[in-house]
């Protein structure tokens, strides 16, 4: 199972190669990244990470490690995991994300948990799988209720299968989904979204070598904090969260007025009362599609969000 995900990993890449154009070798770190704090280092190497750029990712997310933005640890972490510009190294991938997980960053819990519990990068650790995902659940992670509610239906070695607590945890996880509403909803989030996406489709149709990725970052008191300051003709008609990490950062899906009419984002609230919005790009909002048809085949109805795409074993 684990070479097909580094098959498909492979076939994203590509798919993410060709549209950007030819990625660049990596760079040396610029004379303006000591200038950047944490969260603008973080940003950063967000962006380069969604534009396939992963090795300058990876100068960008190590600044920010660096300065205690451990977003940005838990992503080396997920670098690693997967050869997203590094060899495949679980052991790293265990490093980093214990290293933001022990900083109580829900998303590199979640993720160390399930390498802890598969025996990937260190000694198989059930127990400590399940600490962790408790912890990561309590802090606001629907996905890890998602998965405790899987291990007490099926099982794990050192874990026996309860399947009368399957549901209640299936529930507290779609619980914790609907708390992350008023961000997906949020007005300067959704305009931020709508334009994200005006941006993305005029890029498509304008240039054979886009990225087809266009993130915005934007705030309560500047909304139209956009690089177009076209009128908009695509409105959001509505917006439903489908994961959420945490109290600051949740995937949500939205219904456009016009075509594309459903996309996929992962809203992040910044500091300042800003938010960084990030459309899935087109191949994986493919692969979501062709995913969750799958999991429909098998009569799973568990939400899959973004950050499934590349670890559908491990989310």
């Amino acid at each position: 199972m684990r070479s097909f995900l580094h098959v498909l990993l492979g076939l994203l890449t590509i798919f993410a190669f060709i549209l950007a154009g030819q990625d660049s070798p990596a760079r040396e770190p610029s004379a303006s990244m000591p200038q950047a704090n944490a969260e603008e280092a973080w940003i950063k190497g967000d962006d380069f990470a969604a534009g396939g750029k992963y090795a300058d990712a990876l100068l960008w997310y190590k600044a920010a490690a660096q300065k205690g933005n451990m977003r940005a640890a838990s992503e080396i972490g997920f670098l690693y995991q997967h050869g997203l510009g590094v060899p495949v190294d679980d052991a790293m991938a265990v490093h980093w994300y214990s290293m933001a997980a022990n900083a109580r960053d829900v998303t590199a819990m979640h993720r160390l948990a399930f390498l802890l519990l598969r025996g990937w990068g260190a000694p198989k650790d059930t127990r400590r799988s399940i600490e962790l995902l408790n912890q990561a659940y309590a802090l606001g992670n629907s996905g890890s209720a998602f998965a405790l509610a899987d291990l007490n239906q099926r099982g794990a070695p050192g874990f026996a299968p309860t399947p009368t607590l399957a549901r209640p945890w299936f529930e507290k996880g779609f619980h914790e989904i609907e708390k992350a509403q008023p961000l997906c909803g949020n007005p300067a989030v959704q305009q931020l979204m709508a334009r994200s996406m005006e941006a993305t489709s005029r890029r498509a149709a304008s240039s054979a070598s886009s990225t087809m990725v266009f993130s915005l970052i934007g705030g309560l008191k500047s909304p139209d904090a956009s690089p177009d300051s076209k009128e908009l003709i695509r409105k959001v008609a509505a917006v439903r969260p489908i994961l959420r990490h945490g109290d600051s950062e949740a995937e949500c899906e939205v219904t456009f007025t016009e075509n594309p009419t459903d996309w996929t984002f992962r809203v992040y609230q910044l500091s300042g009362g800003r938010y960084l919005v990030r459309p899935a790009t087109g191949a994986q909002w493919a692969q979501l599609q062709t995913l969750r048809s799958m999991m429909a085949a098998n009569g799973v109805r568990m939400p899959i969000g973004i950050e499934n795409l590349y670890d559908t074993d491990g989310h």
